[in-house]
């Protein structure tokens, strides 16, 4: 593969930002005295929630003192039929992987690039779900989440975590800082150098050296997580066909020409971007990874009747575009 190929994908998805907007109930705003005014604020695709929770901490309470002892919830709600629902949105995954989980970027009541995502939270005397977090220490909470996040890839990998244990204290520092800042270049040069350990620990663990962690979302929440071999699962469509229930029919043919979705198959999302099932595994895991060192599937059905697949077409074009900057 094309290594600057895959760098300026990655480095699109680290550019990408997202409008958003959080908003809650009236009720809630009377019980903690909240500004009424609404919290807007751009976050990058691949920050998390937990970097944001002192910005509307700020926006929202009069004073920092009412928000000690308090804990948020972020929830998505998603109406269908006429029905809402409200959905955790988990402060460990980052925004784009929520946004894809939600199925946001492809619901009918969405087709404006740009439109505000809409985050609702909650305030209450205790942690009530998994996108809770204690105000006073989310960032601290949140990353160390994120760290166990990571150290889950490490381990589908190269068969341990060793490689964060013993990693470097300044470049550990690196990587969180660069998260939190959205440094894509930091980020980039620090992960390579710890790919470098993951891989020797691999060999040494006699562990293929071509494996990588996924962690497939269907139903609004994480669905399986895995390791895979790119030798086994060469291809988006192969690996779903071994993984997931409504593509256990999928075949090589339909593989291979991209066949539009059918009601026998859901709708796929990968970083926003729908891609061709004859997509490269590996090609997907390193363009297309997290800050988690993982690389995020979702399927959500029902699927699209007619819609075809979005193409990753810069595997195979170098020149054509694929993300714009938001």
């Amino acid at each position: 593969m094309d290594e600057e190929n895959l760098e300026a994908i990655s480095e699109e998805l680290w550019g990408c930002a997202y409008p958003c907007r959080f908003v809650t109930t009236n009720d809630m705003r009377l019980q903690f005295n909240l500004r009424p005014e609404t919290c807007y604020c751009n976050i990058p695709r691949l920050s998390y929630l937990f970097y944001h929770v002192e910005l509307i901490v700020d926006h929202y309470f009069p004073r920092r003192a009412d928000a000690q002892n308090l804990t948020v919830t972020f929830e998505y709600e998603s109406t269908v039929g006429g029905v809402s629902t409200r959905i955790p949105l988990p402060i460990y995954y980052p925004l784009g992987v929520l946004m894809d989980m939600v199925g946001w970027s492809v619901h009918d009541d969405h087709p404006i690039d740009g439109q505000s995502f809409t985050i609702h939270f909650r305030i209450d005397q205790q942690l009530i779900s998994e996108g809770s977090t204690k105000i006073d220490s989310a960032e601290k909470d949140g990353s160390r989440m994120l760290r166990q996040q990571q150290k889950a890839s490490c381990t589908s990998m190269c068969g341990c975590a060793t490689p964060v244990f013993t990693f470097e204290p300044q470049n550990t520092e690196k990587i969180s800082e660069s998260i939190k800042t959205n440094d894509f270049r930091t980020f980039q040069g620090t992960y390579a150098k710890l790919m470098e350990t993951i891989r020797k620990r691999a060999v040494q663990s006699s562990v293929p050296p071509d494996v990588y962690h996924v962690i497939i979302h269907k139903e609004h929440k994480a669905h399986r997580s895995f390791s895979i071999s790119q030798s086994v699962h060469k291809t988006l469509g192969a690996l779903l066909r071994d993984t997931v229930d409504c593509f256990a029919d999928l075949t090589d043919e339909q593989i291979v020409n991209d066949v539009p979705d059918s009601k026998a198959f859901g709708r796929v999302l990968v970083q926003g971007v729908e891609p061709d099932l004859c997509t490269p595994i590996d090609f997907l895991a390193e363009a297309m990874g997290t800050p988690d060192f993982a690389l995020h599937i979702t399927v959500l059905q029902p699927p699209t009747s007619e819609k075809k697949r979005s193409i990753l077409s810069k595997c195979r074009d170098p020149q054509s575009p694929l993300f714009d900057r938001k």
